[in-house]
């Protein structure tokens, strides 16, 4: 029974863990891995504190990569807060502010704006840790302290699940009219009536391609703005379709 976003994931892989689950360029991911790679990401993080209901904040580029990353999140007990690491380090700070993240992934394409954020003090909260969804990264001003590779000596096994279909998912950031960044809360229960809607208002199968891209980013068959386009993996999930990833995560 699905009752949370990645369940789509772990469905798939069990159906059919061969099949190609995510795609850029030469990089590839089947499903079967992306479970088990999310599984000791999930561990990973927890390790490092991430519990039930906290926010982890995401500066990174839209690859296979850091779309794992927020599954894991998700499987760890977390909130993903999405940001595009291209924003100036003063909206950003504004996010970190009212979102208070516990946890930190970034990629080598947020290592200025890291450096900003720590100059400016919007990394100070007690407790708070980077890591990087590649490799080791280092700025003028912080090391992350855990990477990918980290999680490949943790069990493939799934962490017990104690979150419900009403819990956080994740939090989307509007730029806001008055020039201050509002959260908007999204819930495993909103986006799982978006998926069951679209797969079937548009007949998504899993012989199909769903290409994701700034600025519009194809959902479904369907060319979408945000905030829905964020819940476009999903859709892919749902049906074992292959994504193709590019570009950056909206503003």
């Amino acid at each position: 029974m699905i009752g949370l976003l990645q369940d789509y994931l772990t469905r798939s892989a069990e159906r059919d863990g061969g099949a190609c689950a995510l795609v850029m360029g030469d990089e590839r991911m089947s499903y079967g891995d992306l479970e088990s790679e999310t599984n000791r990401w999930a561990r990973l993080l927890r390790e490092f504190g991430c519990g039930d209901g906290d926010r982890v904040c995401v500066l990174a580029s839209k690859t296979p990569r850091t779309v794992a990353g927020l599954l894991a999140v998700l499987k760890a007990g977390g909130v993903y807060v999405p940001v595009d690491s291209t924003s100036p380090p003063a909206r950003v700070a504004r996010i970190f502010d009212s979102a208070e993240p516990g946890l930190v992934l970034v990629d080598e394409s947020a290592v200025p704006l890291v450096d900003g954020l720590v100059e400016a003090g919007a990394l100070s909260r007690p407790g708070t840790s980077i890591g990087s969804v590649d490799g080791p990264l280092s700025g003028d001003r912080f090391s992350t302290r855990f990477c990918r590779s980290d999680a490949t000596t943790w069990s493939a096994d799934p962490l017990p699940n104690r979150r419900r279909t009403a819990d956080l998912a994740h939090l989307l950031f509007t730029s806001g009219s008055t020039g201050t960044p509002k959260g908007v809360m999204i819930t495993h229960a909103n986006v799982l009536a978006f998926v069951e809607w679209a797969v079937r208002y548009f007949g998504t199968r899993p012989s199909d391609r769903i290409s994701g891209h700034h600025p519009r980013i194809s959902t479904c068959r369907r060319s979408t703005s945000s905030p829905p386009s964020r819940r476009e993996p999903s859709c892919t999930w749902c049906r074992g379709t292959r994504a193709s990833t590019r570009g950056r995560w909206p503003r």
